[in-house]
């Protein structure tokens, strides 16, 4: 299972099905770039157009919420923002985050398949967001596909066409894996330059131990208390045994629940609020 609140005051609350489709050999798809709107009565989100990519023969039909999150081939998504650094903002591309789910639930069966298609996605049209997390998962496989954009200095404005930008950063990494940073494929898949740009960036080196995407890439997140503890309070639930500093901000990249989790469970962790923690305990919470 996988999922994600989405918290965007800007954003849809209706959904739609959007159902499977056979499109003309040779047809385009137009790729459309999420920007505020403010022109109606509560603030929301505009899509205009900002270049076509090749279609492919057949899209699978998926569940349109504000970003996908299913399609009909059992194919889960989820979506997170982490930001990373400033200067990895990018503005120039075709795929923003909304955009890359959709492509991914149009044309992916496996969790695998769509970290993969998500990397060429963004390595050929190039990447126009902060840095964005997707979680995918299939009823085999959970993988973490996380990207920023291209360092500013590096080159200038792609504009609307479809060249080849490779210079966008991406990982993914399978779940239950323990560790940020593994030498097995099955587990671990990034972007050839991924360490090489860190270093020469000056984000990262060895002398600075094993490579951490989230370190290098997004200092300032893995400071964020906020962030820090809902991904304590997530942990805590599930496995409540390990006995997690609610206070720390450096956890592991997952852990084994005490229990299984069913949608119930999910549901529970949902709703909860940090309620029932001990203000003098390790673990306090405020709120």
């Amino acid at each position: 299972m996988t999922s994600h609140t989405c918290d965007s005051h800007r954003t849809r609350s209706e959904f739609n099905i959007v159902p499977a489709m056979k499109h003309k050999k040779g047809s385009m798809r137009d790729t459309l770039k999420r920007v505020d709107c403010d022109t109606t009565a509560m603030p929301s989100y505009a899509h205009p157009k900002n270049g076509e990519i090749p279609e492919v023969e057949y899209t699978f039909g998926y569940i349109n919420t504000a970003y996908p999150c299913m399609n009909d081939r059992q194919l889960g998504i989820g979506e997170s923002t982490f930001g990373g650094r400033e200067t990895l903002k990018s503005d120039s591309g075709l795929i923003d985050c909304e955009m890359l789910a959709t492509l991914v639930a149009e044309r992916c069966t496996t969790a695998r398949e769509a970290v993969k298609t998500a990397g060429g996605l963004c390595e050929t049209y190039g990447w126009i967001d902060e840095g964005e997390c997707l979680t995918f998962c299939d009823p085999n496989e959970a993988w973490v596909f996380e990207v920023v954009g291209r360092e500013r200095k590096q080159g200038s404005d792609m504009g609307g066409s479809a060249r080849p930008r490779r210079s966008h950063q991406r990982q993914r990494q399978r779940e239950p894996d323990r560790v940020r940073r593994s030498g097995n494929p099955d587990y671990y898949m990034a972007a050839e330059n991924l360490t090489q740009t860190a270093q020469d960036s000056g984000w990262w080196s060895s002398a600075d131990g094993p490579f951490q995407f989230c370190y290098a890439y997004d200092p300032d997140g893995r400071r964020s208390f906020a962030a820090s503890r809902r991904e304590w309070r997530v942990f805590d639930l599930c496995a409540p045994s390990l006995k997690l500093n609610a206070n720390s901000n450096d956890f592991p990249f997952s852990v084994k629940p005490d229990t299984l989790v069913s949608v119930d469970k999910m549901i529970r962790i949902f709703q909860d609020y940090y309620e029932g923690r001990s203000s003098t305990s390790s673990r306090t919470s405020h709120g």
